[in-house]
């Protein structure tokens, strides 16, 4: 079943019934939408859409439910007429351009829409915004169009080769100032938006995120005070996830925020890389309780705003969108590796991480769980694996942690050990990285004189 088709079902508006030729298909154009006040989609009504061929969607709630023989599936600009369900309530508007069908089940794409702004810092900052979006294998399309898919690994290198180029250790960070959730994830938003409380709107993002991308992972793990949401990038996805994690963590922390009480502060955030030397920006937008050099990206989250109601909670319509964006399509959970992967990342700190462990937090057996993983040629120990010897390059690059602390925080019982394993992943010691490293640092510390031509 197409996409589209599955969302006239769910309620979205449609050609008005008339509205077929004689042939049994209408033109994109023919949709006269209708305007309601309220904010959708990262803009808000009567604004111009990210894609200007955007088609808008409406979603109602007084469950009047009808056969409509003008709702439409079809690709593009073609829609061809047949029966399907809608239902009316002027309550919920959404912005849905072209461009989200390819959004939804990306892989490790990501849509163009999370660059927005860039062009207009880096050239701020008196450097070329296109030639850095080439070295990081950008189009530079991508940085004026917002309706394009790019790789998920080539944006994070994006974010930390203009971090570096324009000297700038809070990139990230400031492009997160001006991003919306909503506009970033797109269809998933509607799901979350939906969510009865905080702790499902988190329990939703960390379950579905894959819908978005696979170029990272996400994971929620209730807490005796509340609960952690955890953001990682996946393996093989970026040697540097620092400036992306503080733009993720920042933006997701935005959407809490609107459900919180005014003045809400969350009781930490934590990163895997060390502190950067100035922290005003950091603690502007993520409060006071900052930690570094921790063992994930994460948001610690307090029982009492876990509990508060969403303030647009529509269960019927969460429910109705949840099968739009997986269970109509016959699309699957989030891919067991990806499932896995996540929750290794979140565990691994605070334990041996085994895979009684995982299997346990996924609520199945741990034979069900191999079961699974050997259904997708994968193994709970090759994952895990990845896991560490990514993790231990990144702790390497960007954390001041010692190779004893690594090696806590990576589930050995001593340093040799991972120095072993390190050898093993990376071909090198872990003292002939860190030499190469210092290095590295020193040849990057070189002044160069700023390009101050435009682009």
């Amino acid at each position: 079943m197409h996409r589209l088709d599955v969302a006239a079902r769910a309620g979205i508006a449609v050609p008005p019934p008339g509205a077929a030729d004689a042939a049994g298909r209408v033109d994109a154009d023919d949709i006269q939408p209708q305007v309601v006040p309220q904010p959708v989609y990262g803009v808000q009504t009567g604004e111009a859409s990210p894609d200007d061929d955007g088609v808008e969607l409406l979603l109602h709630d007084d469950l009047l439910v009808r056969d409509d023989p003008s709702c439409t599936r079809g690709l593009g600009q073609e829609w061809t007429a047949s029966p399907c369900r809608t239902w009316q309530n002027p309550q919920i508007i959404w912005q849905f351009p072209q461009a989200t069908e390819r959004l939804i089940m990306a892989g490790p794409m990501i849509g163009s829409i999370i660059l927005s702004g860039a062009a207009e810092k880096i050239r701020q900052c008196g450097r070329k915004p296109g030639s850095i979006a080439r070295k990081a294998g950008i189009p530079p399309a991508a940085l004026s169009d917002p309706g394009l898919l790019v790789s998920g690994r080539d944006v994070m290198t994006f974010f930390e080769l203009a971090a570096r180029t324009c000297r700038c250790r809070t990139f990230g960070l400031e492009m997160s100032v001006t991003a919306h959730l909503g506009a970033v994830i797109g269809p998933l938003w509607l799901l979350l938006r939906h969510a009865q409380t905080v702790e499902q709107m988190c329990i939703d993002l960390a379950k579905h995120f894959d819908l978005y991308s696979s170029a990272a992972v996400m994971a929620y793990r209730p807490t005796k005070a509340g609960g952690l949401l955890h953001w990682s990038v996946a393996t093989g996805h970026g040697e540097s996830e620092v400036q992306m994690s503080e733009y993720a963590v920042a933006t997701i922390l935005g959407e809490i925020r609107l459900h919180a009480p005014l003045g809400w502060t969350p009781p930490a955030v934590h990163f895997r890389h060390e502190a950067p030397v100035d922290l005003r920006l950091h603690r502007r937008i993520f409060g006071p309780n900052l930690h570094f050099n921790s063992e994930h990206n994460s948001i610690e989250l307090d029982a009492a705003v876990l509990r508060r109601p969403h303030s647009a909670a529509a269960p019927q319509v969460r429910s109705l969108v949840q099968k739009v964006l997986r269970n109509e399509e016959g699309l699957p959970a989030a891919p067991i590796e990806l499932q896995v992967e996540g929750l290794i990342r979140a565990l691994l700190p605070y334990g041996a991480c085994s895979a009684d462990d995982v299997s346990q937090a996924l609520g199945i057996s741990t034979r069900t769980l191999q079961l699974h993983l050997q259904l997708a040629g994968k193994s709970f120990r090759l994952i895990k694996d990845a896991v560490r010897a990514d993790l231990a390059s990144k702790y390497l690059q960007h954390s001041g942690l010692n190779v004893t602390q690594m090696a806590a925080r990576l589930g050995y019982g001593d340093p040799t050990s991972l120095s072993r394993s390190f050898r093993r992943w990376h071909g090198d010691s872990v003292r002939g990285q860190q030499q190469a490293l210092k290095l590295k640092a020193k040849r990057l510390a070189t002044p160069t004189r700023p390009v101050r031509d435009q682009a």
